[in-house]
């Protein structure tokens, strides 16, 4: 018999089930919110489908012994709502997907290569003052610009209204694998906050990849949040919306390129405790230290064999 369920949503049916398992089993369970449920801020439903919702939520919920969640602000929302133990374990990369012997360079050692991974939301990330900073003859003679994933055709209207055909380049979605070499191959990892001020608390799973790469990230949103603090404290790269920061570090960026005066790898530090083995770590002392957990591990070997 397992000591703990663990359910981790969404989907948060994965509630539902770990509820009703927990009661005939008498096993304690913990509910992970990747994203919060009815507080989360892209909730678009009907006001009564919101409050039957939340009614569910809370009679759910009520009979988790611990919830665990990515981030602070979230945290914090759970804590005033649920006042249960909760955890902060964070989104992360795995060290084994970033081993630089697999790591080659697929781009131009001529330009200024920027890497975008993933998909964009329009209504939600604008990468209109970037590419309308590439418009320049200098920029679009050294930079080449590679955007992976899914619905990207988006991009390629902007690149048509920017005349940025032959600098812009999209591609169909890749696989994890594909997207992490993508990510080490880069000179520059470009980054899509999202332009919604009530987003505080989301710190995406494509970040703690670009932290893993250890490349510069240049992120473009008008609120740019909790990841663009990220960013920053971590002295990781450049986070603004503005044409002529956005150009002048584009400029320093070629001529680091061009001189060859400066590596693109950042230093170990800036991604120090973002690893899934470190954030599983965390989460496994807090599992203890309630005793939800009997058995204690101490190497992340361990750790890692156990989640």
């Amino acid at each position: 018999m397992p000591d703990l369920i663990y359910a981790s949503a969404s989907p948060v049916t994965s509630f539902l089930i770990a509820s009703r398992l927990s009661r005939k089993f008498s096993i304690p369970w913990v509910a992970e919110y990747r994203d919060l449920w009815t507080d989360n801020h892209n909730y678009n439903h009907p006001n009564w489908r919101l409050f039957l919702e939340s009614v569910i939520e809370n009679k759910i919920i009520k009979s988790a012994s611990a919830l665990v969640t990515v981030s602070k602000p979230l945290a914090k929302v759970l804590l005033a709502k649920q006042k249960k133990p909760t955890k902060v374990v964070m989104n992360g990369f795995d060290h084994h997907d970033y081993d630089s012997k697999r790591a080659t360079n697929y781009f131009s050692n001529k330009k200024l290569n920027i890497v975008y991974t993933g998909m964009i939301y329009p209504s939600k990330q604008d990468p209109t003052p970037f590419l309308e900073a590439l418009n320049k003859p200098e920029f679009k003679k050294h930079i080449s610009v590679y955007f992976f994933g899914r619905y990207l055709g988006y991009i390629n209207s902007l690149a048509k209204k920017y005349k940025l055909q032959n600098v812009v380049r999209v591609f169909d979605s890749i696989s994890h694998e594909k997207a992490i070499l993508m990510q080490q191959s880069a000179d520059i990892l470009l980054f899509l906050a999202w332009n919604d001020k009530n987003n505080k608390g989301v710190l995406t799973g494509k970040l703690f990849e670009y932290f893993g790469a250890r490349h510069p990230i240049l992120a473009i949103g008008s609120h740019p949040g909790l990841a663009g603090k990220f960013i920053l404290e971590r002295n990781a790269g450049l986070v603004t919306d503005n044409i002529l920061i956005i150009e002048k570090q584009l400029r320093k960026w070629i001529k680091d390129k061009t001189l060859r005066k400066k590596s693109f790898k950042l230093k170990s530090i800036v991604s120090k405790g973002l690893s899934r083995s470190e954030q599983f770590e965390k989460l496994d002392h807090f599992l203890i230290a309630h005793n939800l957990m009997t058995k204690k591990f101490t190497t992340k070997a361990q750790i890692k064999k156990r989640w």
